[in-house]
């Protein structure tokens, strides 16, 4: 019997494809093959005369397997140039551009088609190049950098997609040398403990403490000390179709800075807070207690946008930076990592030297895993409206809908936040449905979802919910605290700006009777979410009962939604007797408004799971004397 198991082998693979093909032929699609066509023509020559063959087309993509290394780099220099030489001779309507990538991997040989890792490193490499140009990985570059006369600029190790692959740039005529995101570089601890060995044994040996005396001043950087909020985009054409986008835009930016770690960045649920408002600067930023704030203004014309930023320096109220980006419509996701990195470059710029490099290494590629595809990206817009409006009204089917939202997005394209918005939605449907296969599908769409982008904060703290909220809801048992921490520490590692899990941290704790340690976290929480309000702030009534200060359990349980009987508590302790019963009542009405049946105190004693055993029983000792005065007085 013949053997059928797949035929591997050693490829050198070469993947190109047309810069900005979609919006091209949204544009003018007849003249798009035309040029397509002309181009294709180029190709197919070249990789004859270099002896390789074409092995698949797809669209505008290119995929080629040649005998050696040294062939398919020529080829694709041959390429390029032939390519520019087109360009500069025709109308601007006719030109396209293309990048290259060149990968020497193992292939699985299925018919003519090649498969497998050695493909998909070519694609990502090819990806990885600039308009122009083209990038090979490291194999190819030690195979041929002694073989011919070219310029080659190492680029190190890259993270595309899930993909960890050294890169190495061809340098071409026009096109300039990049410096990029640098990733997986040596720990912050690992270059404080250096920097700081070197600057002890210089001082010792050379008498040189003159280094040291900007340490005070740029230490904040360091120590991520530094505190930035970035404020809604005005939406400055005022058209409403674009209000989601441009609020998308503006979180994107804040988690893009939040994430290079060094800054402490103002939460969205505060920023969002002074969308539209007329308050100076100046003045938001004391109330913030920030040191700089970005805003901006997002303007539509027709196809194009032009997106405006500022920076502010709150102690000077002074302009320190002021940027324009003009761009297509379909094009402008890009801008969001472009706007984060000018930023975060901007904000660093002031300190210089050590510091200033300190914090460009340890930039992450941070716009990984983000949308780029528009048409999926105005359906996770769509998705996460239905999952906020969804805690208003209509909860199951809004819920639903946001799932089906999400499917759709993720048919199109992968990207974080869609399996972010997918794991949340199903876990909310297993939460509210008790039905077990909501809790099945968010675990496997958040696996997913994080073998996709291992940086995924948004989907840590999904996973956090789901084992502290639904694992012992479907398989009956406790909750494990070190395992539930650790899914919100490893959320705030990849954001450390991320109030949600501090919050969450803080009710963990409260939960498990750990009240200076919950304290602490929600003391974090607020720092970066001072304006807190709706569900945040239960967490936060919860922790101060459990350390029993009552006085700032009253504070957030105010604030917040559904934290009447918080309130009652509080009130009652601190010797608001009638406040205390006007607050339980107003939870009286709120529990038949929401369950259509009467409240007794029976009903109490489902609030078992919200806390520890000692912990409920004072709970709900407290809350019986204030049922029994309740019931007593007068019914208005």
């Amino acid at each position: 019997m013949a053997d059928s198991s797949p035929r591997r082998k050693l490829a050198v693979i070469l993947a190109t494809d047309v810069v900005g093909y979609s919006t091209k032929m949204e544009e003018n699609e007849d003249q798009t093959l035309k040029n397509l066509k002309a181009c294709r023509n180029i190709i197919d020559l070249l990789v004859d005369e270099h002896h390789g063959r074409i092995f698949n087309t797809a669209g505008d993509s290119v995929l080629a397997e040649f005998p050696s290394a040294v062939e398919a780099v020529f080829c694709a220099r041959e390429f390029q140039d032939s390519i520019r030489e087109r360009n500069n001779s025709v109308e601007e309507a006719e030109r396209l551009e293309f990048r290259v990538g060149i990968n020497m991997g193992d292939v699985v040989v299925e018919g003519d088609n090649l498969l497998g890792e050695g493909v998909n490193v070519a694609s990502r490499l090819e990806a990885l190049a600039q308009v122009g140009g083209i990038c090979v990985s490291k194999n190819v570059h030690e195979a041929v950098h002694n073989k011919m006369e070219m310029e080659f600029h190492d680029l190190g190790r890259q993270k595309v997609k899930n993909t960890i692959l050294h890169a190495v740039d061809i340098s071409l005529e026009g096109i300039s040398r990049r410096k990029p995101p640098q990733t997986h570089k040596q720990s912050s601890a690992a270059k404080l403990a250096i920097f700081a060995a070197s600057v002890v044994l210089m001082a010792a040996g050379a008498g040189i403490y003159a280094l040291i005396p900007k340490f005070d001043e740029e230490k904040r950087v360091l120590f991520g000390d530094l505190s930035v909020v970035v404020l809604p985009l005005k939406n400055v054409s005022g058209d409403q179709k674009d209000g989601a986008f441009v609020n998308g835009l503006s979180n994107s930016i804040r988690t893009l800075v939040a994430k290079t770690k060094r800054f402490s960045v103002i939460s969205q649920t505060t920023s969002s807070a002074y969308k539209n408002s007329q308050k100076p600067l100046k003045e938001i930023a004391e109330e913030l207690n920030v040191d700089y704030l970005i805003e901006g203004g997002f303007q539509r014309l027709g196809e194009d946008i032009s997106i405006n930023v500022v920076m502010v320096e709150a102690k000077t109220g002074k302009m320190v930076w002021d940027q324009t980006y003009n761009e297509k419509f379909v094009k402008s996701l890009r801008l969001q990592q472009e706007i984060a990195l000018n930023v975060v470059s901007h904000l660093t710029n002031k300190y210089g030297g050590f510091w200033a490099t300190l914090v460009e290494q340890e930039i992450p590629d941070i716009g990984f895993g983000q949308s780029e595809n528009m048409d999926a990206h105005q359906l996770i817009l769509m998705g996460w409206r239905e999952f906020y409006t969804s805690f208003a009204n209509d909860t199951v089917n809004r819920l639903l809908r946001a799932v089906d939202l999400g499917k759709q997005s993720l048919e199109m394209e992968e990207a974080t936040e869609t399996y972010g918005l997918l794991a949340y939605s199903y876990g909310r449907l297993a939460g509210i449905t008790k039905e077990r296969k909501y809790f099945e599908e968010a675990l496997a769409i958040a696996e997913k979802g994080l073998n996709f982008d291992p940086s995924a904060d948004l989907i840590y703290r999904a996973m956090g919910y789901a084992e502290f909220d639904l694992r012992p809801l479907f398989e009956k048992v406790d909750p494990d605290l070190q395992t539930i921490l650790g899914l919100y520490d490893k959320s705030i590692q990849y954001n450390p700006s991320d109030s949600n899990s501090y919050t969450w941290k803080a009710l963990i704790y409260a939960k498990f009777g750990q009240g200076e340690k919950a304290v602490k976290s929600a003391k974090r929480a607020l720092e970066l979410s001072p304006k807190m309000q709706g569900w945040e702030c239960w967490p936060y009534a919860f922790t101060y009962f459990v350390v029993r200060d009552f006085k700032n359990m009253l504070i957030f349980s105010k604030k917040g939604r559904n934290c009447e009987e918080f309130a009652a508590i509080a009130a009652y302790e601190l010797g608001q007797k009638e406040a205390s019963l006007q607050l339980f009542s107003e939870h009286v009405k709120g529990y038949k408004k929401q369950y259509k049946e009467d409240y007794t105190f029976d009903v109490l004693k489902n609030r078992k799971h919200f806390l520890v055993e000692k912990e409920n029983a004072e709970f709900l000792r407290r809350l019986k004397v204030i049922y029994d005065a309740w019931a007593l007085a007068p019914q208005s």
